[in-house]
Order: structure tokens, then sequence, then C-alpha cells
């Protein structure tokens, strides 16, 4: 995962957002497959292609998606945990 964060990173960075979003839809399915639907790990790849969308102007989609990674950390992380208060922000 690591290096589809930095490959994510690198290409937010260049504003090509369009390669971005496949790298995002990749992690997201490589979480899914690995970890499960509605685990951290997924919503970490679901906060990343929330971010895309965000960037993309997309912001009814990115807003869908943000809360669905609220709700996931809502109920996996304690109420004091950074996540949580991060997503809460992206809302």
């Amino acid at each position: 995962y690591e290096q589809l964060v930095r490959e994510l990173t690198s290409l937010l960075s260049a504003s090509n957002y369009a390669d971005a979003l496949l790298v995002a839809d990749k992690f997201e399915q490589s979480t899914v497959q690995e970890f499960g639907d509605g685990s951290i790990e997924h919503a970490a790849g679901l906060n990343w292609r929330a971010a895309v969308l965000q960037m993309m102007g997309q912001l009814d989609e990115a807003g869908q998606l943000f809360e669905r990674v609220n709700k996931i950390y809502e109920q996996k992380l304690p109420s004091s945990h950074p996540d949580l208060a991060t997503s809460l922000n992206n809302l």
C-alpha cells in the first residue's frame, strides 16, 4: 500500500487527478479484498478516493464517501482517535 500512497501523492502534486482516481480506486479495491468491506484499511482507501473526487470538484460524490469513512471510523475507532476527528473535519 505504501507504493500506492506514494503514487497517489505524486499524481496529486502534479494535478493529475484522472490517473490519481484510477490509483485510488485500485487502492480501495485492494483493501476490500485483503481486509474486507468496512475495515479501517477500507476506510483509508475510501478516504483517498473521496479526496481525489473533491479535488476534481465532484463534491457530492466525495461527500458521500467521506460520510461512509466517518461511519466506519465511528464504529471501529475510539472517540478520541485523531483519524475520527479528521474524518469529521472532511465532512
